[in-house]
């Protein structure tokens, strides 16, 4: 646990909520960073419902997201970031306005990739459950000089984050470059363990 890293800097009320947690009313009831275990509740609103009345399947799939993040946020450390590669949802119950209790837990964390799971419940039901796989590639200080990728690392990692947390001035365009120069230096970092594993 970083007390540095934004997950807890936001739950110390040093940064705000995302908006998109905002709007899913998110509210966080127990995180345990040592398991990588993350429970949080959601407000189905009426306002996210389809013609027959359910909540509908992409927002709780972004619950499912918000719940499974934010259980690897919380081991992170400053200036990391972990974007997704795919997420994978399975939709076994309506739900209906109300509240909702979504459970993430990550499974695995390896070199390059991180395996999350998440399910969602609504009372003793379960609503759905989610599996994800996010990038993830964590550089020493010794390795983050100028002019090379892991510097550029570390710069894209800190404009995402900004982004992410809905600060002012960050332009698309920017976040966009910063995404890509993100992927590239992990795609590189990947390829040199494949050929160090060799």
């Amino acid at each position: 646990m970083d007390p540095n890293a934004f997950f807890w800097q936001i739950q110390e009320g040093n940064l705000p909520q995302p908006a998109a947690a905002q709007t899913l009313g998110m509210t966080i009831l127990h995180v345990d960073s040592e398991r990588g275990v993350l429970e949080a509740e959601f407000d189905g609103k009426p306002e996210f419902t389809n013609p027959a009345g359910n909540i509908q399947g992409g927002f709780l799939s972004a619950m499912l997201d918000d719940t499974m993040g934010p259980a690897l946020a919380s081991q992170l450390a400053e200036g990391e970031f972990a974007p997704t590669l795919n997420l994978n949802v399975q939709f076994f119950s309506p739900a209906k306005p109300g509240r909702l209790r979504g459970v993430g837990k990550v499974e695995k964390r390896g070199a390059g990739i991180c395996y999350l799971s998440g399910e969602l419940f609504q009372g003793d039901k379960v609503v759905a459950k989610a599996r994800q796989q996010l990038l993830f590639a964590s550089y020493s200080k010794r390795r983050l000089q100028a002019g090379t990728p892991y510097c550029a690392y570390a710069a894209a990692t800190k404009l995402l984050s900004q982004a992410w947390l809905g600060r002012c001035g960050v332009h698309i365009e920017s976040v966009l470059h910063a995404y890509t120069v993100l992927l590239a230096a992990q795609k590189e970092e990947a390829k040199r363990i494949q050929v160090a594993r060799s």
